[in-house]
C-alpha cells in the first residue's frame, strides 16, 4: 500500500530515544538537542502583541515578510561581513529541517548522488532517499577532528554527483571549521559542478574567540551554495518552527518554487517575533553562550576524570564521546541508562561510522547536569 522508499527509512532516531527514556526512573536527559532555556522575553512579548492583530491572521507571503529578510541581511553584513540581497537571496523557512527537505526536492533528479558525511544529522540521509537520490558517504574521522579531506570526497565523485552536504559547527560531533575550509569547499564545488547545502544552524552557539563563519563569506559562494539557519538553537525557539535560507538567487528561487506548491509560509506573528529577537541577538548570544560554556566545562571535566576519549567542542552544545567496554553505541547507551539513569544518543544513529560513540547534549538544567555528573563519576567502567 505504501511506497517502497518508506521501507528504506529507519525509525527516526530521536523518537526511539523518547521510547527508551520512558523505561528509566528519574532519567538525566543528555539526549535530544532541545534547549532547556526559555525563549527570550522580547520575542515572547512581540508574539503576544502581534497575534492580537487581525491582519496577521491571513496567509503570509511565500518568501517571508520583507522586514525580517532585511534584518537577516543586516545580520549577515554585521556578523559575517557578507552581502545578501533580502529580495532574492533570503527565504524564510518553517525551520531549517523543512528547508533542507524542500531543497533536495528542488535540486535532485532521480538517482542523482548526494555526498554526505559518514557521521551526520540523519535527515541528510533519509531525505535524500525520500527524494529519489542516492546518498554517498565520505569519511569524517576522529583523528582529524571530524573534518573531511577534500581528497577523500573527490574519490567518491561520479558523473551523477550533484550535492555536497556540510554542517559546521557540527551535529553530532561538535566540530567547527574556519573560513579557509569554506574557501576550499567552494573551489571544490565549482570545479566539480556541485551544489553545497551548508547547515549552519549552530553558528551562534560557540565558546571561543573564533566565531564560526558562514560559507557566504567565501568568494563565489553564491554560485554554488545555499546555507540554512534557524532561530531554534540561537534563540531557544525549537517549537516555534522558523528558520531561513540564504544563497545564490537561482537556488533560492528553485526552493521557493517547491515551497509555493507545498506549504503556505510561516505565521506572520512568529516572523515578527523572530524579527524582534534578531534585533537584540548580540546580548542574547553572550548570555546564552556563557551558560553553555560552563556546562561544557563541567561535563568535559567529569568525562576526563573517567578517562573517556573526546574532542572538547568549541561550538554547538554537543560532546561526542567514544564508548567503553568494547561496546557499540546502542549497547553503551543502554548501559548508561541501566547503570546510571543517563540518557545519551547512540552515535550509530548518525551513521555506521558513528557506532563507536555516544552524543551528550547540554540542553538540560544546571541541576540535572550536576546530578548527571555525579552519576558519571559513580560509573564503574
Amino acid at each position: 500500500m505504501v511506497s517502497k522508499k518508506i521501507k528504506l527509512i529507519p525509525p527516526y532516531l530521536f523518537n526511539e530515544i523518547d521510547k527508551l527514556k520512558k523505561s528509566i526512573e528519574k532519567p538525566i536527559d543528555f539526549g535530544i538537542g532541545d534547549p532547556d532555556m526559555p525563549t527570550p522575553a522580547v520575542i515572547v512579548k512581540e508574539m503576544e502583541k502581534q497575534i492580537k492583530l487581525k491582519d496577521n491572521h491571513r496567509y503570509p507571503s511565500y518568501e517571508g515578510i520583507i522586514e525580517l529578510r532585511e534584518e537577516i541581511s543586516n545580520y549577515f553584513k554585521k556578523r559575517f561581513g557578507a552581502d545578501v540581497d533580502p529580495e532574492n537571496e533570503v527565504l524564510i523557512l518553517i525551520g531549517s529541517k523543512e528547508g533542507i527537505a524542500h531543497s533536495l526536492e528542488a535540486f535532485l533528479d532521480r538517482q542523482d548522488e548526494v555526498l554526505i558525511p559518514s557521521i551526520c544529522y540523519p535527515v541528510y540521509r533519509t531525505q535524500t532517499i525520500l527524494k529519489g537520490g542516492k546518498p554517498v558517504e565520505f569519511p569524517v574521522l576522529f583523528e582529524n577532528y571530524f573534518i573531511p579531506y577534500f581528497s577523500d570526497i573527490k574519490k567518491r565523485l561520479t558523473e551523477k554527483s550533484k550535492i555536497l552536504f556540510l554542517n559546521y559547527p557540527n551535529n553530532p560531533t561538535g566540530a567547527a571549521v574556519d573560513k579557509k575550509f569554506y574557501d576550499q569547499a567552494v573551489d571544490f564545488a565549482l570545479n566539480h559542478n556541485l551544489i553545497i547545502m551548508n547547515d549552519n544552524v549552530y553558528c551562534d552557539v560557540y565558546f571561543s574567540k573564533m566565531r564560526p563563519p558562514s560559507i557566504m563569506q567565501s568568494k563565489q559562494a553564491k554560485e554554488c551554495s545555499i546555507e540554512f539557519h534557524s532561530f531554534s538553537k540561537t534563540f531557544n525557539m525549537t517549537g516555534w518552527r522558523i528558520g531561513y535560507a540564504v544563497g545564490g538567487s537561482h537556488l533560492i528561487k528553485a526552493l521557493k518554487q517547491i515551497k509555493m506548491n507545498t506549504d503556505s509560509g510561516v505565521f506572520v506573528p512568529i516572523q515578527k517575533a523572530a524579527l524582534a529577537g534578531l534585533k537584540t541577538i548580540d546580548s542574547h548570544i553572550i548570555k546564552n553562550n556563557v551558560i553553555l560554556k560552563k556546562r561544557v566545562d563541567v561535563l568535559c571535566e567529569a568525562l576526563l576524570e573517567k578517562n573517556f576519549e573526546f574532542h572538547k567542542p568549541k561550538a554547538s552544545f554537543y560532546v561526542f564521546v567514544k564508548t567503553k567496554k568494547n561496546m557499540k553505541s546502542a549497547a553503551f547507551a543502554e548501559f548508561l541508562m541501566r547503570e546510571a539513569g543517563i540518557v545519551t544518543t547512540p552515535g550509530g544513529g548518525f551513521g555506521q561510522a558513528g557506532d563507536d560513540f555516544v552524543r551528550f547534549s547540554l540542553t538540560l538544567s544546571d541541576a540535572d547536569l550536576r546530578e548527571g555528573v555525579k552519576r558519571i563519576k559513580r560509573l564503574k567502567i
